[in-house]
């Protein structure tokens, strides 16, 4: 309400007012905040983190959450997109990269990936990152909205199931060559085979401990172009290929 005093002759003679109703601005403020609350309430409930990223000045906002998921404060993150980047792992930068651009050129009609990104303590855990861009008139994206979750336990299990898998997969594959030759040496290559098909690495032995405390190689199994350790014997210590190959040319000498 405004009010303006009329003076006559030094005396006042008139008062004049506005009243302005302001009802249903205050009553959209008071819906704002409840809506903000509920926003806020919604956050902490589902443990998610949420992120702003202003694409065209190239800032980030990280909610609290968001945050606390990697072990910081309010105030030790920088908000800008490219300390986001250098925290991601090195093996799954490029796959993230990929998956916004293709967001931002509408061939997908949300971001989400999943990737690792390095903690204050200087661990990794896992991320199901989603969001989505708002773009201008001319197409040009101009904002992205987005959450974190953090899926690092989901990973752990995961990882712990794929592996139980493969070893009962090698057992299996192992049993079935063992049942099919009662040959030794048979069943000794196939098993090597059998493990290094399995792991894919290159190189998997099976040696013996001898009275002297040598080490034999009784079964091998190598990728293509590396050195032969069958039959080789050893002193007891962990054998590396480079030891392997410095050992065999003195031997050769």
């Amino acid at each position: 309400m405004n009010i303006s005093l009329i003076k006559t002759s030094q005396e006042p003679k008139y008062l004049i007012g506005l009243i302005k109703d302001i009802t249903q601005r205050k009553q959209m403020e008071l819906d704002l905040k409840k809506s903000e609350e509920r926003w806020e309430l919604a956050l902490r409930g589902n443990n998610d983190g949420i992120w702003d990223w202003n694409i065209k000045t190239n800032e980030c906002f990280y909610s609290t959450r968001c945050q606390e998921i990697l072990g910081y404060t309010e105030t030790e993150i920088f908000n800008h997109v490219d300390d986001w980047k250098n925290r991601i792992h090195s093996d799954d930068i490029n796959l993230v990269i990929q998956s916004i651009q293709e967001h931002l050129n509408r061939k997908t009609p949300y971001f989400t990936t999943e990737y690792r990104i390095r903690c204050k303590d200087n661990t990794y855990k896992w991320i199901l990152d989603r969001g989505q861009a708002l773009w201008d008139k001319e197409e040009n994206p101009l904002r992205m909205v987005g959450s974190y979750t953090d899926i690092t336990e989901r990973k752990q299990v995961e990882d712990y199931l794929q592996r139980q898998t493969q070893q009962e997969q090698l057992i299996r594959k192992i049993t079935e060559r063992i049942r099919q030759s009662l040959n030794l040496s048979e069943i000794l290559q196939k098993a090597v085979d059998e493990v290094r098909n399995i792991l894919q690495v290159e190189r998997v032995i099976i040696q013996r401990k001898m009275l002297d405390k040598s080490i034999l190689v009784l079964a091998e199994s190598l990728a293509p172009g590396k050195p032969s350790m069958l039959d080789w014997e050893f002193n007891d210590y962990i054998i590396t290929t480079q030891q392997f190959i410095q050992e065999k040319n003195q031997i050769k000498l």
